[in-house]
């Protein structure tokens, strides 16, 4: 596997980030449709 740099990343929006923060990482996830982190 050939190895490369990233060498800007494209962030998002602080204000956008901001908000989301306040729902927690599982919230988010589900929101988005996928399985929550904890399910097996």
């Amino acid at each position: 596997m050939e190895t490369f740099a990233v060498p800007a990343i494209k962030r998002a929006n602080p204000d956008t980030t901001k908000t989301l923060s306040r729902a927690g990482v599982s919230t988010v996830y589900e929101a988005q449709g996928r399985m929550g982190l904890m399910k097996l």
